[in-house]
């Protein structure tokens, strides 16, 4: 055999080696951030937010105050006059059920958190009935 077939060989398996090595590398990096990712939604989750950041029509979380909306003498949020009508309309808009207790919460008196949703990039708001509730759901 000759010594260049031989020295050819020997680059083709250190080629090999040197590629395996840098996919085994890439696919832990990914596994790393797949795993960063996953922690930070569960931290959203445990973030509280101020009833008046909250349109209750929509429950998605606005980063400025909403307007308010006094019906019986409770005060709700809302972004916009279309949900003003519906939220005035229809008293189920007005409430939700607390993920914990299974309850209905009047949502101008829930302790309200930041959940995670795909589909909006400031998340939804999830109602408790209670502060207590609340710790329940962040810590199952």
């Amino acid at each position: 055999m000759r010594l260049t077939s031989i020295i050819d060989k020997q680059h083709a398996r250190f080629r090999t080696l040197i590629l395996a090595g840098l996919i085994f590398t890439f696919a832990t990096a990914m596994q790393s951030s797949y795993v960063s990712a996953k922690n930070h939604i569960t931290l959203n989750k445990a973030e509280q937010v101020e009833a008046n950041k909250v349109c209750m029509v929509t429950d998605i979380i606005m980063n400025n105050a909403q307007t308010p909306v006094n019906i019986n003498g409770k005060t709700y949020y809302v972004c916009c006059k279309s949900c003003k009508v519906r939220l005035k309309r229809t008293a189920s808009f007005r409430q939700a059920k607390d993920p914990i207790s299974g309850n209905m919460v009047d949502k101008s008196e829930a302790y309200i958190l930041k959940g995670y949703s795909k589909n909006h990039i400031n998340g939804k708001a999830l109602y408790f009935e209670s502060e207590n509730s609340a710790v329940r759901y962040v810590n199952r």
